[in-house]
């Protein structure tokens, strides 16, 4: 069978047959706050896929770069969506709100044929995060569309073509204060991670060919152009879509899988088995040699005002009301966990305790210095004014990299911003609790002489085929390590293992 692979941008792929189009993961316009872009600029692909016929979308999930509302809503409301089957009903919602209908929701692991010769196979993250990865059989030729997804490693598949990301997309650890030289090595070693977290994903898929994808984001406002710019960032514009220093590393580590480099409007065709031809379909309408100009392009949609009114009123409904929805994981908090929200010149105490009233008091600015609390989160009123009316959420402005965070213990607390970045979502905060072995039922495994979680504590990534070193593991998701002989986490976060 013959198959066309156009890559429309970031983790976009069109995949063209002579009976079936599958459009995955279109996305165009800025997302988190209007801060994120596509780099290369892709928006001259839109009208290409507008007028294009699509039988298919698969949607991965919801995060906005790969869900973008505003091209979805200029979309044909009639095309069957495949998307995976969350615990929450977010996803499902927002596309009904769009006015879509034909909603093909899969299981973990079940399988969907498009007809006689295609298939497709859903895969679900393994943690509590609502992510996905779709399997894509053409008569035995193999698509695997992993993007952000982070699966089992041992239930990934052999596959013909593997695509997934390459680059980080995370808030850490640009969001925190910290200084220079500390940030750099911090992102020194969340590279070392990324490329280990490449090299397990390719290493048990087998593809023959690799195509690059969810390239770093671009960050057009110039206000946060040193996001993008010099040695310490992660989140660096280039003038590579697959840079050298990773394109190096991966040909020496995989000599025997060849890369097909994919940028916007190039496009690869599949016969036989093989990919046998690459060429540009589609050249963009201006090419933005420069950050300068792409930016000027995109002034009146990065140009956001940031001012908001707050209420301590509603802040204070707002926080009793998540504790309510999400009272397991509140039980497991420490007793009186408290924090600082920081907005434009008002300071407010938070203390997550569901037995008191008032949860939220106003604070001099001085009080987090003189006070023993760990966390204080500093966000633009306009952000912090949409949470709480729940039109947005705490992730979304977590990644909108507008947030500053300061802790004076340089350790993730895992239960704080679960609840925070999930609370809007009480299923994932239950599997949160539930993978952290908070409840009773902990499931042990017996290795090298250590009997231990199976499922690792932070975010549920299956341990038991891990390698012990030096009486240590480390888990291959976000690379956690845990000393066997106690259980305690020495690197990554503050959740031991329990040990029998």
């Amino acid at each position: 069978m013959k198959v066309k692979i156009l890559s429309v941008g970031h983790a976009g792929f069109l995949l063209k047959t002579e009976d079936v189009n599958i459009l995955i993961d279109p996305w165009f316009y800025p997302a988190f706050f209007n801060t994120w872009f596509p780099y290369p600029n892709n928006r001259f692909m839109e009208d290409v896929l507008l007028n294009e016929k699509i039988d298919y979308l698969y949607l991965s999930h919801e995060h906005e770069d790969h869900f973008d509302k505003k091209f979805l809503s200029k979309f044909d409301k009639d095309v069957k969506i495949i998307c995976a089957k969350f615990p929450s009903p977010i996803l499902t919602n927002e596309l009904q709100k769009l006015g879509f209908k034909n909603l093909i929701h899969l299981n973990h692991g079940e399988t969907f044929n498009i007809n006689d010769k295609i298939k497709c196979k859903m895969f679900l993250d393994n943690s509590h995060s609502e992510d996905s990865a779709l399997l894509i059989d053409f008569d035995g030729f193999t698509f695997l569309d992993m993007n952000d997804c982070q699966m089992n490693l041992k239930l990934i598949p052999k596959v013909d073509i593997m695509t997934c990301q390459y680059s980080n997309a995370s808030w850490f650890p640009q969001c925190y204060n910290y200084d220079k030289k500390t940030m750099k090595t911090k992102i020194s070693e969340l590279n070392d991670i990324l490329k280990q977290k490449l090299v397990d994903k390719v290493k048990h898929s087998s593809p023959r060919y690799f195509i690059p994808s969810a390239s770093p984001c671009v960050f057009l406002n110039p206000d946060m152009f040193h996001l993008i710019e010099g040695d310490t960032t992660f989140l660096k514009w280039r003038d590579d879509y697959w840079p050298t220093s990773v394109d190096s590393f991966f040909k020496e580590t995989f000599p025997n899988i060849h890369i097909v480099e994919l940028t916007a409007g190039n496009s690869a065709e599949v016969d036989e088995k093989s990919i046998i031809n690459k060429k540009t379909i589609f050249e963009p309408i201006s090419e933005l040699v420069d950050i300068s100009s792409y930016s000027e392009l995109r002034k009146n949609e990065w140009d956001v005002d940031f001012v908001g009114n707050i209420d301590i009123e509603k802040l204070n409904t707002y926080f009793k009301n998540l504790m309510s929805d999400n009272l397991e994981l509140v039980l497991c908090l420490k007793k009186n966990k408290r924090f600082i929200i920081s907005s434009d010149d008002k300071n407010y105490l938070i203390k997550l305790n569901h037995r008191i009233d008032e949860v939220v008091k106003e604070v001099d600015s001085d009080f987090y210095e003189k006070t023993k609390i760990n966390y204080k989160i500093e966000i633009p009123s306009m952000i912090l004014e949409k949470i709480l009316s729940y039109e947005s959420d705490w992730e979304t402005a977590l990644l909108s990299m507008k947030i500053k965070l300061t802790r004076k213990d340089d350790v993730y607390d895992s239960d704080l911003f679960i609840l925070l970045r999930s609370g809007h979502k009480p299923t994932q905060t239950k599997r949160y609790v539930s993978l952290s072995k908070k409840i009773d039922d902990v499931e042990m495994i017996n290795k090298g002489g250590y009997k231990f979680n199976k499922y690792c504590p932070h975010a549920g990534e299956d341990l038991s085929e891990v390698d012990i070193v030096d009486n240590c593991i480390t888990c291959p998701r976000h690379h956690w390590k845990w000393d066997l002989n106690t259980g305690k986490c020495i690197r990554g976060g503050n959740i031991n293992l329990t040990m029998e």
